[in-house]
């Protein structure tokens, strides 16, 4: 078998998450494979059954099998190919999202999911204390047109608008 050359593997790959936002994906990892073609149903069945019980997919030569990460280094951040000459992954030192959104608008993020309600908790119970804080520090009484802790006073006849 001819593997590719080196550089036709350049770029970032991101396993298990969003590259645009944190999405967490809970399971298991059990290694992840590169292939020249399409597979069958029948094969990917086969290599899900082999890699569930065996750790590894039984992969014969003539499925083009390009590159195959097991992830069982168990230490460092290098995540060796286990196809000859191939590429090894280097994992980085830190995570961060990679293009991470800003300001999504709540229907294109919204899911039915434990993540999306952990999220919305924690933004209830951060920004509601701050609320508390902002009001209490710049209360806000009827008839003024603003903050009236005493430095920015309304002087007579001047409008509040």
């Amino acid at each position: 078998m001819v593997s590719p050359p080196a550089n036709r593997f350049s770029g970032r790959i991101v396993l298990g998450d969003s590259p645009g936002q944190t999405d967490s994906w809970t399971g298991q990892f059990l290694g992840f494979a590169v292939y020249n073609r399409e597979l069958t149903p029948q094969q990917l069945l086969k290599h899900y059954q082999s890699w569930t019980q065996a750790g590894r997919p039984e992969i014969r030569n003539a499925e083009g099998n390009v590159a195959l990460y097991l992830f069982d280094e168990r230490a460092g951040n290098i995540v060796h190919n286990r196809v000859n000459s191939g590429v090894d992954l280097s994992i980085p030192e830190k995570y961060v999202v990679l293009d991470q959104i800003f300001l999504e608008p709540f229907w294109k993020e919204f899911t039915m999911s434990w993540s999306y309600w952990g999220s919305a908790l924690k933004n209830i119970v951060g920004f509601i204390p701050l609320g508390f804080c902002f009001c209490a520090r710049c209360p806000w009484h009827a008839g003024s047109s603003g903050c009236t802790n005493g430095r920015f006073p309304r002087r007579a006849g001047q409008s509040h608008y």
